[in-house]
């Protein structure tokens, strides 16, 4: 787990980018208004890589064998133990779409898988008195990555401010992301002819590049529309990042600190795609 430390401790964008990554590609393939096809093998892929790196990088810092032994044992035991909990998840939020009375909250099945290793985790450092502050920031992010990505995934598109329409008139902030996506360019022309084109581009170059890159892999454009969603909540979570790190670089201590972030973890301000 040495690995899994030190990336949290140094480089907490990376990490939080790889949760960001593993998640995208666990629940990024479901089809709007369904749950098929469920991608059961990114949590073995993301395992198998995390063993991987931590196996690199005890060699680079020269752990003598025996100490590499008992942590790359740890750490298969704890990564398998999350790959197997994430696949039942995810067979449970397979099945529960097609009970009766669940169809369209299957939203509720990840908060709810998700959060319980988080709070059993929060129990156990408290009873153990094993809490320290870097433990309590990422239990922090931890919460809202979680109740982040449910609310990503309960909203869909539907609070996007003025977005417009893919189809037809292709207008909004819709329409100004597939006219990239499709003419691979900005507007040649008047952009104060078309509603919402007169927008800085770069968040709508990036929504069409994103897509792009997803329908070459073969996901339908209406999955990748709904995708979008994924950026601003990578965007959110780094925010959160910066914004605690800054409160740090004020010299605000780090006990006080700890409070900023706990409020700012659980505003639910999630704006998708476009403006």
């Amino acid at each position: 787990m040495e690995l899994i430390k030190y990336g949290i401790k140094k480089h907490p964008y990376l990490s939080l980018f790889s949760a960001w990554f593993l998640t995208f590609m666990t629940f990024g393939c479901f089809e709007v208004g369904a749950v098929l096809p469920v991608n059961y093998l990114s949590p073995v892929v993301f395992a198998s890589a995390v063993v991987i790196f931590e196996y690199l990088f005890m060699k680079k810092k020269n752990i003598d064998d025996e100490k590499l032994k008992k942590d790359l044992i740890k750490t298969i035991i704890v990564v398998l133990s999350a790959a197997g909990y994430l696949i039942i998840t995810l067979a449970v939020f397979s099945v529960v779409p097609h009970m009766s009375g669940m169809t369209g909250r299957n939203s509720i099945i990840p908060l709810v898988f998700l959060t319980i290793p988080i709070i059993v985790f929060s129990v156990y450092l408290t009873i153990r008195k094993k809490w320290t502050y870097y433990k309590a920031v990422v239990t922090l992010l931890s919460f809202s990555f979680v109740l982040h990505l449910f609310f990503l995934m309960y909203s869909m598109l539907i609070y996007q401010y003025d977005q417009g329409s893919f189809y037809g008139t292709e207008i909004g902030h819709f329409g100004y992301i597939k006219y990239i996506y499709t003419n691979f360019s900005l507007p040649q022309f008047d952009p104060r002819l078309k509603w919402q084109y007169y927008h800085p581009p770069l968040n709508h170059i990036i929504c069409a590049v994103f897509m792009r890159i997803q329908t070459a892999f073969g996901v339908s454009f209406l999955t990748a529309a709904e995708n979008l969603t994924f950026l601003p909540f990578l965007y959110y979570m780094n925010t959160l990042i910066i914004f605690h790190r800054l409160s740090l670089k004020t010299g605000l201590e780090k006990k006080y600190s700890i409070y900023i972030l706990a409020v700012t973890a659980f505003s639910v301000g999630l704006q998708f795609t476009g403006g």
